[in-house]
């Protein structure tokens, strides 16, 4: 990891999970993110670029993602679970899936997840800013939907819309894994239902 501090951005108001903002508060986050995901991108840039050899440029290209994925897999860190840890993943689930969650002994760091969103705001922005069709948004109903209340790219074919930031911890944890993962085959993937 990098020995600079990461410039964590953080949110105007405190929650666990985006299903429990009320509709008011699901808007008030999606115009603070609006309003901050360029400076976040930023702040990224500047970070990987302090202490790299060789600069990476975050100009919204394709090739950019694959750059900033290689980097972005040897940063990631892991610790180990706690106790506290367990307890917080598994309250109100199932035994079974309680079960799963105990077989897991180490986590991604907070700082790891800190970088994971905000590279996930910059591939959705090239996302946006490859095809005019897509664009950012979120919705509040049906409740029960997995990405209710969260930023979300939406305009692709059949109504099809994506979480960037969900995208990022598929591809965190198949990294940890050592799972053959990349940013640009997710965009190309994507790039395909448009």
């Amino acid at each position: 990891m990098n020995n600079k501090k990461y410039p964590v951005t953080v949110a105007p108001f405190n929650f666990n999970n985006f299903k429990e903002l009320s509709n008011a508060k699901a808007k008030e986050y999606f115009e603070w993110y609006m309003e901050v995901k360029q400076k976040r991108i930023y702040n990224l840039e500047e970070y990987i670029n302090e202490n790299e050899n060789k600069r990476i440029l975050l100009d919204y290209s394709v090739e950019s993602l694959e750059k900033l994925w290689n980097w972005y897999k040897k940063e990631i860190e892991i610790e180990d679970m706690t106790e506290e840890d367990y307890r917080k993943l598994c309250e109100g689930r199932p035994e079974w899936l309680q079960e799963r969650i105990r077989e897991e002994n180490t986590k991604v760091s907070i700082i790891t997840w800190c970088i994971c969103q905000d590279i996930a705001v910059y591939f959705g922005e090239v996302m946006i800013k490859k095809h005019e069709t897509l664009h950012w948004d979120y919705f509040v109903k049906p409740k029960n939907a997995i990405n209710v209340k969260e930023p979300i790219v939406t305009g692709f074919i059949k109504g099809l819309y994506f979480s960037p930031f969900q995208i990022l911890v598929i591809l965190t944890k198949r990294a940890t894994r050592n799972e053959e993962s990349s940013l640009k085959e997710m965009y190309w993937k994507w790039e395909k239902m448009i």
